[in-house]
């Protein structure tokens, strides 16, 4: 009776110290969650500030909407400013004209529908003052939750700043933190240490703007009482302009789990060693079974099978932290199989560009000869306009020909360049030009081959020469924090808005899926008058993504009778990739 009476205090004692542990551990949890919901937000106010100070976007909403350079500027300050997903950004004009944003803009975001309503009507009653004495700023911002509910669209809050020009309101910068950015990153962190089962932030009202659990709670009001108090650990700790996150976990999990291990106590205490025994060969085999199949797992995948996949454990809590390291194993395995996708359609891209350059060579190195001899022979009569036009054709097709390594040097690359814009002017004498501003220092970045020609014959083409009159175009390389960035402007025909859709459309899908994407342009034939106007630029474009991956390759913008710009971005480097 002693030693059962000594078990039972123990169990009790045990529960107690259980239930006070977790209690700490769920502090300690919700501490850390609102650490982190406050940088986010914050991050994104300083996002949102930043822009509003831009003197670009002030331009962009005082009425300089069409300017394309202005366009091509706030989005590269989009980028900077965006190292993740986790925010969207919005440029709205008080004109009512179409706000700017790479996401797609929800009506609520729109001057003419919802001008007084949201958080546009807040930002119209604003009066200057910032998030708090904590980030004290000139301009000012405003939190704003679920920005736009009607749109479909779940975020649960939003940054929204007013810029000014001159003393006057000519538009807003609204930042949007997306739901899947508290997921990734607070719903994650709550929920990886298991101390807590709900989490939900809050505005001053009550309204629940994000739920861990179960998104239909949010935009609801939640409802804490004494009496869920007494069922629930609930933690409430402030984040920042108002708002605060608020953690529970049940308290019947805990109990029971307590009531287990006391459970237990009594039992080691009336049972044998024996039963002891078997109890914990029985525990270590829920433990050493997971750990089994993800051995077996990794002999699969080591033999080559990339889908092979391990089953993770369920139903035991003490097998989380095994469930985590077979997901995080599962995952791995998927990059890794997307990897070898990704590089078996560089090789085949590769192998279908060789196929193609030995069906036009036709012995490369006799016409070489030829058109050497060609130029001879134009020299000696005086013609000097056909031995250069003759060299700079051999010149194109020796490039074309060449065996070595898939990259050259932009000098290498611009040269070609003008080899073949050379030849096309030749033909108009007097009306194409060609203005190439480079400085010297980035001559020798390494580049892949045949990337600057493509663009330049499809300016040509489709823009100089479908427009009547004296065309220009230029080609500037700048280096921009550790990318080269060249741009390839002309004054041709342009494109409609349309195409120019269609063309951005394209370009989208090769960048974002370049190993299933299609190189065919047939989406492109048979519009406005021409065959695969943009087919140059989606070739270009998915090669680039092959070989560089998101975000770099190449933005188009046009405007119908004005003419094309093409910004082309890879990383700078003076070695090959």
């Amino acid at each position: 009776m002693p030693f059962l009476a000594l078990s039972v205090a123990f169990g009790t004692a045990s529960s107690r110290i259980l239930e006070r542990a977790w209690v700490a551990r769920s502090r300690e949890t919700i501490v850390g969650a609102a650490e982190l919901t406050r940088r986010l937000v914050l991050d994104a106010s300083d996002a949102a500030l930043e822009l509003a100070r831009s003197d670009t976007v002030s331009r962009f909403l005082s009425g300089n909407e069409g300017d394309p350079w202005l366009v091509s500027e706030i989005n590269r300050q989009f980028s900077a400013l965006s190292s993740s997903s986790a925010f969207d950004f919005f440029l709205i004009p008080l004109d009512g004209t179409e706000p700017l944003s790479r996401s797609p803009i929800p009506d609520e975001y729109r001057v003419g529908l919802y001008g007084g309503w949201g958080i546009l009507g807040a930002l119209s009653r604003f009066d200057g003052v910032g998030l708090g004495a904590e980030r004290p700023s000139a301009f000012g911002a405003t939190l704003f939750g679920q920005p736009h509910p009607l749109s479909g669209s779940s975020v649960p809050v939003a940054v929204g700043v007013v810029v000014r020009s001159d003393r006057r309101a000519v538009g807003y910068v609204v930042v949007d933190i997306s739901r899947r950015s508290f997921s990734d990153r607070i719903g994650a962190y709550a929920a990886a240490g298991g101390s807590l089962t709900g989490l939900f932030l809050e505005d001053e009202s009550g309204c629940v703007l994000y739920s861990m659990a179960d998104g239909r709670d949010e935009a609801t009001f939640a409802d804490f009482s004494p009496a869920d108090g007494r069922n629930f650990f609930v933690f409430t700790e402030s984040v920042v302009g108002g708002l605060k996150l608020t953690g529970a976990y049940p308290l019947g999990s805990i109990r029971s789990y307590s009531a287990r291990v006391a459970a237990v106590a009594v039992i080691i205490a009336s049972l044998s060693a024996l039963l002891s025994f078997a109890m914990a060969v029985l525990f270590s085999r829920s433990l050493a079974r997971p750990v089994h199949l993800l051995t077996l797992t990794m002999e699969r995948v080591a033999q080559g099978n990339l889908d092979a996949r391990c089953e993770a454990p369920s139903g035991s809590r003490g097998n989380e932290e095994l469930s985590v390291l077979i997901g995080r194993f599962n995952d791995m395995i998927g990059r890794v199989s997307g990897l070898v996708d990704n590089l078996v359609a560089q090789e085949r891209e590769l192998r279908r560009a060789e196929t193609r350059a030995l069906q036009a060579q036709i012995n490369p190195h006799f016409l070489y000869n030829t058109l050497n001899s060609m130029r001879s022979m134009a020299r000696l009569s005086g013609a000097t306009d056909i031995a250069d036009m003759a060299a700079s054709l051999a010149r194109i097709m020796r490039e074309g020909s060449y065996p070595g390594s898939g990259f050259c040097t932009l000098g290498h690359s611009l040269d070609v360049a003008r080899d073949y814009f050379a030849i096309e002017a030749a033909r108009w004498p007097g009306r194409f030009f060609l203005d190439v501003t480079v400085d010297e220092s980035l001559l020798d970045a390494r580049i892949p081959r045949l990337i600057i020609q493509p663009i330049v014959e499809n300016a040509l083409i489709h823009g100089l020469e479908a427009k009547a009159g004296e065309g220009r175009l230029s080609v500037r390389a700048v280096l921009e924090g550790g990318d080269l960035r060249v741009l390839i402007r002309d004054s041709g025909a342009g494109m409609s808005a349309a195409r120019l859709a269609q063309v951005r459309g394209l370009l989208r899908e090769a960048g974002n899926h370049p190993v299933e994407s299609s190189l065919s342009g047939a989406s492109l034939e048979g519009k406005e008058g021409g065959s695969g106007t943009g087919i140059a630029l989606v070739n270009t474009h998915r090669r680039l993504a092959l070989i560089y991956g998101s975000p770099y390759g190449i933005g188009v913008d046009s405007t119908e009778g004005l003419g094309t710009a093409v910004a082309l971005v890879i990383p700078f480097s003076l070695e090959e990739s």
